[in-house]
């Protein structure tokens, strides 16, 4: 159907529905003329497939418009698509991007596109569609696609509908996709949800082309991918597209195929919604054309040419060439085509009709080209000869070929004589032709041939060249060379054949004076082979020789023969090894003797033990070799003879008995003789120095020259042992013979006094550890001497009775009785409290004592007042148990502002503001007595971050600096709500001297208060302790009176040191290297890690020692000697303590620093600026006359002492 008559059926079928109004709604036809679709926005970009222009739009080709008439369009595009920006502008031009049979429209009028975002037009868009815009951004509710990426709850509806599609950055956004530009012109995607696509707006046109992103269920939308479409059924969308895109017009038709423009685009072809109007332009339709002319003629056609037939046509343009000819198409319709050579057939191409309005489907233009000459044969000739396939072709016309038909272009390939004839309408043409493709046959020579003699050669066709000359078949080849044969048949067919001919030559060889080596006859060309080696007596064959002087080897490998040759033996004296075998000697090189010459005599070999007696033929040493007379004639051996030496071993016993030498051949072992003796001394066995370093074997030392072996040593060690006879134990000392034993520290005996070491347990002998040398085990035996204590009378005011001087566990005989005016005296007491009566017939001295005299008040009252009680009571009665006369008046004195006055022996409590009670028994002091109580107000100098206070820090101060000769009793308030569960209180006194919080001693504890005896005035405190695990108070039996007993109870306490298991301390005994070690590491509380110990004496560690070792060791306090033993129960000098103490305190003295004590010289030089250091520091003090004693060992109580001192 044209377009023309498709136009007049269209115009009908409008008018007929127009005037059936009923029926719009039945083809979904908007009865607006200008509804959404005439409400695009201004200058966006659409694509239509109508055959003519939509009112209010305009084809997007580049053309120039004038500015005035356009200035809003102008206001978007500005001349960024041409123009000159002053009074013309330019559409973008989208031309050749539009698919074929549509264009891209811009919309000249419409809604001016928004960009803010209280503005929204959605009535012309649905959720997904994508659209052009030619201005530099998208309008509100768009998006331009160009891959970025968008939050999903911002855009959730879009990301509904395409998902994470084109990717995603995060779990929050999703991509869009990135379609580039078209010649400036972008696309954007509209994401508002207010329409959806499987309803559309309404408002689209009929036949619009829609692009989505996603493909849809639309019952209003049809896919634009070629799908055919019945007529009855779409009269409104067929009465737009026509035929266009393909069917017959009468039943159906097709819609656009566009599954090959933008692959991430899905385009659809709106089927309802808004009639366009379409008298805006009218786009061109062209009409197929047919034309004929002649086998090699040229066809012209003028102008309009294919444009005559078709409709608003102006300009053609080619979109497809001829197959079987050449083509020039003219704008105007004329062209040119010029069919190939002989070309008889039917050829065409194809093209498009344009106008400013677009272009139209290409439509084909066929031209038939007749046959005017007889058939034309290509690919063989007549009369040829081929030697190869052939395949004949003819441009019109039957065949037959040696009379069977024959199909143009079939290849021939056998052999034979072909006669082919091909006809049509205007005649006949005949080809005789053959094919030979076997090649000439050539007797008498073949390929690479060598010939000894001359060659006769014969062919059986064509013709032939001998090394470029012409040969005949049947010659006979008369020189000697290398030859070339080419024998050609007339279809081109060669053969060609390579050959020589030479005759044999002739090999001699002349073996100079050796045997007879046969002559060769060997073919030209080839190599000689070679012949069994000649053989002469004392020489060896080097090999064959060109010339007779022998200086070019000839190469039988790589040498071929062209002439007669003579080779020539070459020949080499042989020599011969003479090896010397010394059998056990020293090594004799071997010698090279030419053959019949004669040997050189080597020197004399040597062998350890052994005289060299000659060289022999044979290992039997029986022919001996003349060296003078024997020539060389072959290898030989000489074997060496010897005879064995005897040698003497002297015996040097290093002053112990004689022991007789020994013969002995070398080789042989000696006799271990009978074992000598020296007194005093252990045999050591024999060595082979004089000193004693390499002991001898006599099992597996063999004997090879004279030697001495001398006699060692070692000096017996004896056991000395100290029997204390009761007093504390003395370690055993292992001493050497004749050396002296060493004096070991005083043992201690309760009661006694150390009167020295005796031979003998009847003590008669004494015995001088200064002069007595150690010949065997010795015991020791302590002599003691009982102390003698003084026991002093206290008469508490009466007569003076005088001290009585006892034996150590004798009894106290008791003394005349004391008197004092207005008493009775009332028996000897031994506490100030006058509690305990002394019992004089049972009770043994074992101590120094005071007794305290009880009085009872005599019936009258002294005259005078109340005594000065300064609370003026008299004070309770007291008869002692005597007559039952009352006593006298109560002379207590009491205060409780913290001051107080007492007379001497009187009784008396202070007290301050209720926190702080002392109370002072009678007796207490000799004189008179003024106490006072001080709260410190800031004690932080005294504490450190480790103290927990539970009271005030109290300072109680008196007049006389001697302490109370009865205990007074403290008691103090604190803070019980400050304890932990694992907590206990106790009353503390501060050390001046050490700078240090001692325990006061067992203390008993009353709710919030705590009360404990004192025979000394300082600060005081109530502390916060752990509770021990143990009981608190630890009693030893040999403790009581020491002057480090309150030290050894709080080391025993703090878990620095512990007793022995009989219940003693043994204070003044001394302290061993790893007791001390332990007690440090116990003291210092502190975490190391433990060094792996490598002491050679590792052993003798106990395993209660040896983690504390570990960690002194791996922190540097300790190292072992030079011998690498640590000696654990060796007794630690003072010099060694203190050293030990100011590496684990990390002391710094300068090097060379001396001391202030007075035996400083005797301080050794590792250990002074240790001891420096330390006393420096107030940590260590000296002995008796200021000696600091270094050698001395250091005792338990001195330990602990210095420990509990170091600053924490």
């Amino acid at each position: 159907m044209s377009l023309t008559l498709f136009r007049k059926v269209s115009i009908i079928w409008l008018v007929f529905l127009i005037g059936l109004s009923g029926l719009w709604n039945n083809f979904s036809i908007v009865q607006q003329a200008h509804a959404a679709a005439a409400e695009p926005y201004l200058g966006e970009i659409r694509l239509f497939p109508y055959s003519a222009i939509p009112t209010g739009w305009m084809p997007a080709r580049g053309q120039t418009l004038p500015l005035t008439q356009n200035t809003a369009l102008y206001a978007l595009l500005g001349n960024k698509y041409g123009g000159d920006g002053k009074s013309t502008f330019a559409l973008p031009n989208l031309t050749n991007a539009a698919p074929e049979g549509m264009g891209y429209y811009i919309a000249m009028n419409g809604i001016f596109p928004p960009r803010d975002a209280d503005t929204l037009y959605t009535r012309n868009a649905v959720l997904g569609e994508v659209r052009l815009f030619p201005y530099f951004f998208s309008p509100t509710g768009w998006l331009t696609a160009e891959g970025q990426s968008v939050n999903r709850s911002e855009y959730s509806d879009l990301y509904e509908m395409i998902g994470t599609t084109y990717g995603s950055d995060t779990p929050n956004d999703f991509k869009l996709p990135n379609f580039p530009e078209i010649n400036g012109v972008h696309y954007a995607i509209f994401t508002n949800p207010a329409n959806h696509a499987e309803n559309g707006t309404g408002n689209e046109y009929i036949g619009e082309i829609i692009p989505m992103l996603v493909s849809l269920s639309t019952k209003n939308w049809i896919l634009a991918d070629g799908s055919t479409l019945a007529t009855n059924d779409n009269q409104p969308l067929f009465s737009l597209l026509g035929t266009k895109f393909g069917g017959n017009g009468s039943t159906e038709f097709k819609v656009p195929n566009l599954n090959s423009s933008q692959s991430d685009l899905v385009y659809y072809v709106a089927n309802a919604g808004a009639f366009p109007s379409l008298d805006g332009g009218q786009l061109p339709e062209a009409i197929e054309d047919t034309y004929t002319t002649n086998q090699n003629s040229t066809l012209t056609e003028s102008a309009p040419g294919v444009l005559s037939n078709d409709s608003d046509g102006s300009t053609a343009i080619l979109k497809s060439g001829p197959m079987n000819g050449t083509l020039v198409l003219n704008a105007n319709g004329a062209f040119t085509y010029t069919p190939n050579a002989n070309y008889v057939g039917s050829d065409s191409f194809t093209y498009s009709a344009n106008n400013p309005w677009g272009t139209s489907i290409p439509v084909l233009v066929t031209i038939m080209i007749g046959q005017t000459t007889p058939p034309i044969v290509n690919g063989v000739s007549d009369g040829g000869i081929y030697n190869q396939t052939v395949t004949p072709t003819f441009n019109s016309g039957t065949a037959f070929l040696n009379g069977a038909a024959f199909a143009n272009g079939t290849p021939v390939t056998a052999d034979g004589v072909y006669t082919l004839v091909v006809t049509n309408s205007i005649g006949s043409t005949t080809l005789n032709f053959s094919i030979d493709t076997a090649p000439p046959v050539v007797l008498g020579v073949t390929d690479n041939g060598k010939y000894n003699e001359n060659p006769t050669i014969t062919f059986n066709e064509g013709t032939a060249t001998l090394n470029g000359s012409p040969f005949s078949s049947g010659e006979t080849v008369q020189s000697e060379g290398e030859y070339a044969l080419i024998v050609t048949d007339r279809a081109g067919n060669t053969t060609t054949l390579h050959f020589s001919f030479y005759t044999p030559r002739t090999i001699n060889f002349n073996s100079n004076g050796g045997s007879e080596v046969n002559e060769q006859t060997v073919s030209y060309g080839d190599k000689v082979i070679v012949p069994a080696v000649p053989t002469r007596a004392g020489y060896t064959f080097a090999g064959w020789y060109t010339d007779s002087g022998l200086s070019q080897a000839f190469d039988f490998g790589n040498t071929t023969v062209t002439a007669d040759i003579t080779l020539y033996a070459k020949w080499t004296v042989n020599s011969y090894t003479v090896n010397f075998d010394p059998n056990g000697g020293s090594v004799v090189a071997d010698q090279t003797v030419p053959y019949g010459e004669l040997a050189t005599a080597p020197d004399v070999p040597t062998k350890a033990g052994y005289t060299f007696g000659g060289w022999y033929t044979d290992s039997g040493l029986r022919q001996a070799f003349d060296f003078d007379n024997t020539t060389v004639t072959n290898d030989i051996t000489l074997y060496a003879k010897w005879t064995v030496n005897s040698y003497t071993v002297h015996f040097a016993s290093n002053g112990g008995s004689v022991v007789a030498d020994q013969s002995i051949q070398h080789g042989d072992l000696a006799a271990a003789p009978d074992i000598p003796t020296k007194t005093g001394h252990t045999f050591g066995g024999w060595y082979t120095d004089s000193g004693l370093s390499q002991a001898f074997d006599f099992d597996n030392t063999t004997v090879t020259t004279d030697i001495t072996l001398y006699a060692k040593w070692t000096v017996n060690s004896y056991t000395v042992n100290f029997d204390s006879n009761g007093g504390t134990v003395v370690a055993d000392q292992t001493v050497q013979y004749g050396e002296l034993a060493t004096a070991p520290d005083d043992p201690i005996k309760a009661g006694h006094t150390f009167a020295g070491w005796y031979h003998e347990p009847e003590l008669s002998t004494p015995f001088d550890l200064n002069t007595a040398s150690i010949v065997q085990d010795t015991t020791l035996y302590a002599k003691w001497a009982p102390n003698t204590y003084t026991v002093t009378f206290n008469t508490l005011g009466g007569s003076a009775v005088s001290d009585a001087a006892v034996e150590y566990e004798k009894k106290l005989s008791a003394p005349a009785s004391p008197s004092r005016s207005g008493y009775t005296f009332a028996g000897w007491y031994t506490d100030p409290e006058l509690k305990t009566p002394f019992n004089f017939a049972q009770t043994v001295i074992t101590a120094d004592l005071t007794l305290y005299a009880k009085w009872g008040v005599n019936s009258t009252p002294p005259s005078g007042g109340s005594g000065g009680n300064s609370s003026g009571g008299s004070g309770n009665q007291n008869n002692n148990g005597s007559s039952g006369n009352p006593s006298p008046p109560n002379t207590t004195n009491s205060s409780n502002n913290g001051r107080l006055t007492l007379t001497a022996g009187q009784a008396g409590q202070v007290s301050l503001g209720g926190s702080i009670a002392v109370s002072i028994p009678a007796g207490a002091m000799n004189q008179e007595l003024r106490v006072t109580i001080e709260q410190i107000a800031d004690p932080s100098a005294l504490l450190t971050h480790q103290i927990q206070l539970l009271s005030p820090v109290y300072e109680l101060l008196k007049n006389v600096p001697q302490n109370f000769n009865v205990p007074v009793t403290l008691t103090l308030t604190f803070d019980l709500s400050s304890l932990q569960r694992n907590q206990r209180a106790e009353l503390f006194y501060f050390d001046e001297q050490d700078k240090a919080w001692l325990s006061a001693g067992k203390s008993s504890v009353n709710g919030n208060q705590i009360r404990v005896d004192v025979d000394h005035f300082t600060k005081f405190a109530v502390l916060a302790v752990d509770q021990p695990k143990e009981p608190t108070e630890i009693l030893f039996n040999d403790v009581e009176g020491h002057w480090a007993k309150e030290v050894i109870q709080q080391a025993i306490r703090k878990g620095i040191v512990k007793g022995y298991v009989d219940g003693t301390f043994k204070p003044n005994a001394s302290i061993t290297r790893a007791e001390f070690t332990v007690m440090l590491m116990n003291a210092l509380q502190t975490e190391y890690t433990e060094a792996n110990l490598s002491f050679t004496d590792r052993s003798k560690i106990g395993d209660w020692a040896q983690s504390a070792i570990a960690r002194a060791v791996q922190a540097g306090f300790i190292q072992g000697d030079t011998d690498g033993a640590f000696r654990p129960n060796e007794a630690v000098t003072r010099a060694e303590m203190a050293v030990m103490v100011a590496s684990a305190l990390q002391l710094k003295a300068e090097s060379g620093t001396g001391s202030p004590f007075a035996d400083d010289e005797l301080i050794p030089l590792w250990a002074r600026a240790s001891v420096a250091g330390l006393q420096k520091s107030g940590l260590l003090n000296g002995k008796g006359l200021n000696n600091f004693a270094p050698r001395d060992n250091t005792t338990r109580a001195e330990a602990v002492k210095l420990l509990l001192s170091m600053p924490k």
